[in-house]
């Protein structure tokens, strides 16, 4: 009998017949290795880009989940075929879905990954990820605790309360995806002006400057924010995230 440990979203572990595998996973969330009960390292794994076993030290057995097997790709072994990946099944010898995305000719029928294994994920074989946890971290509602976990610290421009910004701008879809990502920044000591670059510019919804407006003035000096935060998304690729 085979017993899976999941946490967030990620399996972190399994257990076959009472012997344990706690999984070590890389920032793709690719297990690059397991320890015992007792903690020792059993195996080690190193992977190509699109998921083919480059090495492999140690003789235990392999894990159910391997490449991207945080997420959730589960190794099935066939030939052309090696990994379930809930709605479709992937094999990383030829870097391709075995099946057409079901949004074809919209999306690519069966490219992998948008073509970037090292940088995106595809948990479910239906829509994109980055593999940066934060950037696809759970959606926060304002009541969250990360709030009050900012204290004091401020936003540099604008001397914006962290905290004050995080529960005023409420909960509507981007406040929400956006509240996460900082949150998760946050936790693994982002700089702030980093991580709020990188967390707004992903996001997928529209960002209102009212909002922004309203809340920089509640929560420090909204005029320093704004003539610096234009600047700052026009270096990316989504300036249209931001609505007039």
């Amino acid at each position: 009998m085979t017993y899976f440990t999941t946490a967030y979203n990620q399996v972190i572990s399994e257990s076959v017949n009472g012997v344990v595998k706690d999984y070590m996973t890389d920032a793709i969330g690719s297990v690059v290795g397991y320890r015992d009960a007792s903690g020792n390292i059993e195996n080690e794994y190193w992977y190509k880009p699109y998921g083919s076993v480059l090495a492999k030290t140690g003789s235990g057995e392999d894990p159910s989940f391997m490449f991207v097997g945080g997420p959730g790709y589960m190794e099935i072994g066939r030939s052309f075929a090696t990994n379930s990946v809930r709605d479709r099944i992937y094999d990383s010898t030829t870097g391709r879905w075995t099946t057409p995305d079901r949004l074809w000719p919209s999306e690519a029928a069966f490219d992998y990954a948008l073509s970037s294994p090292i940088g995106n994920i595809d948990p479910h074989g239906m829509a994109v990820l980055s593999a940066d946890p934060c950037l696809r971290a759970a959606p926060l509602p304002s009541t969250s605790r990360a709030c009050d976990a900012y204290g004091s610290a401020v936003y540099p421009v604008g001397r914006i309360s962290l905290a004050c910004f995080c529960k005023c701008a409420g909960d509507s879809s981007w406040a929400q995806e956006v509240r996460g990502c900082l949150a998760c920044e946050f936790r693994r000591g982002t700089n702030v002006v980093v991580a709020h670059v990188r967390c707004y510019a992903a996001a997928r919804y529209t960002i209102p400057a009212e909002t922004v407006v309203a809340c920089g003035t509640i929560c420090g000096d909204a005029a320093k924010l704004l003539s610096f935060f234009p600047t700052v998304m026009r270096s990316f690729p989504w300036p249209d995230r931001i609505s007039p």
